[in-house]
C-alpha cells in the first residue's frame, strides 16, 4: 500500500508542522532510496532565492508557491547500476555527466516517467530556474507547498506502477506549474540484485510462474482501467476540457 504509506508521511509532515505554528510547509517528496544533496535547510534558501528571481529578464514573472511544482532532477550511474555516484554538488556531478557516467535516473528504461520535460543539458548549465510544461505521466521528485489545492496520494494505487504519477496530474490539473531548481538534484541510491523493488514474475514454468504471470497480467489490466477511471474524475471534478489545458 505504498501511497497509504506516503500519505501517513504527509500527514506526519502537517502535523509537525502545526506545532511549529506553520500551516502550509513545504514537503519534499523523494523515494527512501534516493537521498538529496545537502539539507532541506539548504533546499529552502535557495527555493527562496527562486522564488525572488522569478522567471528573470525580460518578463521577471514572480512563481507562485502555491502552486508551483519545484522538480528535483534526479541523477544514477550511467554504466553500472549498482554503483552510487559519490557527488557532494554540482560541480561534481558535472564531471561525471560529461564523461557519460552519470545521467537522469531510468531516463533510457522508464522516459516518460523520469525524463518527462527535463533536458539534462539544459540543467547541467543552467544557473537559473525555468518553467517547463508538464508531460503525461511524469513523475519527477520536487517540493511543494502544502496548501488548500495540494492533493494527497491516490490509495488506491498499490505496488508499482502509476502510484506517482496519479499525484503529478492531480497537480496539473488544479494549474500547477512546474519549475526547474538548477542547484537541488537527488542521487539513486542501488538496490543488491537479490532485493526485490516489486512483483516479478517467476522464470521458468511450473505453478509458481504461471500464478505471477497471472497476477501480473490482472496488475497491469487493474492498473490500465484504474488510470482511466482516476483522470476522468479528475478531469471532471476540476471542470477541465481538452482546450482548458491546451
Amino acid at each position: 500500500p505504498i501511497n497509504v504509506l506516503r500519505n501517513m508521511a504527509l500527514d506526519g509532515v502537517k502535523m509537525r508542522a502545526n506545532q511549529t505554528y506553520i500551516f502550509d510547509p513545504l514537503v519534499l517528496v523523494i523515494d527512501a532510496d534516493t537521498k538529496m544533496t545537502g539539507t532541506m535547510k539548504e533546499a529552502t534558501e535557495q527555493l527562496r532565492s527562486t522564488l525572488a528571481f522569478g522567471e528573470g529578464p525580460p518578463r521577471f514573472h514572480t512563481f507562485d508557491d502555491e502552486r508551483t511544482v519545484f522538480v528535483i532532477p534526479a541523477f544514477a550511474h550511467a554504466k553500472n547500476e549498482l554503483m552510487r555516484l559519490e557527488v557532494l554538488d554540482k560541480h561534481d556531478l558535472r564531471e561525471y555527466l560529461m564523461k557519460g557516467e552519470a545521467e537522469i535516473m531510468h531516463a533510457t528504461s522508464f522516459p516518460i516517467s523520469y525524463l518527462g520535460s527535463l533536458d539534462m543539458w539544459r540543467w547541467t548549465f543552467a544557473t537559473e530556474p525555468y518553467a517547463v510544461r508538464y508531460t503525461h505521466r511524469w513523475e519527477p521528485y520536487y517540493i511543494a507547498r502544502m496548501g488548500l489545492n495540494f492533493p494527497y496520494f491516490d490509495e488506491r494505487f498499490v505496488d508499482r506502477g502509476l502510484n506517482k504519477a496519479q499525484q503529478q496530474f492531480s497537480l496539473f490539473a488544479r494549474n500547477y506549474r512546474y519549475v526547474v531548481v538548477p542547484d537541488l538534484f537527488v542521487v539513486d541510491t542501488p538496490m543488491p540484485s537479490k532485493v526485490n523493488r516489486g512483483f516479478k514474475p517467476a522464470r521458468g514454468s511450473g505453478l509458481n510462474a504461471a500464478i505471477a504471470k497471472s497476477f501480473l497480467h490482472f496488475n497491469q489490466t487493474y492498473l490500465h482501467r484504474l488510470w482511466e477511471t482516476f483522470v476522468t474524475e479528475t478531469v471532471n471534478s476540476q471542470n477541465l476540457t481538452c482546450d482548458d489545458k491546451i
